[in-house]
């Protein structure tokens, strides 16, 4: 099932195109879905974690979790992403603790393996249910 999904995700993705274009809460960071990042990730330390919120409420549910990290491994650099641009915006005004603050890529292989290469993640962290197949598969290969 999950290879069967890894072969149609970008097919359904080039299906989706036009809703997304059309969504206004993803109308931005469109290169960063796509696995480009603007800027290195070299200047970060290590270890890196990744955070995933979807959404604006996502991402501050894991505040206490960022909180925690910072207290238990002061030099850890955090990378946060979100889906929605309310989401960016609200962990630019009340995120703390964030080295990071990114898309997440769609959840087709070759966006996903972009974003593994640029930010070199050591764990991944994934907030409330939703479900990313080709993003926990490919942390899952590079053994985050």
């Amino acid at each position: 099932m999950a290879f069967l999904y890894r072969l149609v995700s970008p097919l359904l993705l080039l299906l989706a195109l036009p809703f997304l274009f059309a969504n206004r809460k993803l109308r931005r960071g469109w290169r960063q879905r796509f696995g480009v990042y603007d800027r290195s990730f070299e200047d970060l330390g290590q270890p890196r974690v990744w955070l995933h919120g979807a959404s604006a409420g996502d991402l501050l549910a894991l505040q206490p979790v960022i909180d925690a990290l910072r207290t238990a491994r002061p030099g850890i650099s955090i990378i946060a992403s979100t889906m929605t641009e309310s989401g960016q915006e609200m962990a630019r005004a009340r995120g703390r603790g964030i080295d990071r603050l990114i898309y997440v890529p769609w959840d087709v292989p070759f966006a996903v393996r972009r974003a593994f290469a640029a930010i070199a993640p050591d764990a991944l962290v994934l907030e409330y249910t939703e479900i990313w197949p080709n993003l926990i598969h490919e942390a899952s290969r590079r053994g985050v």
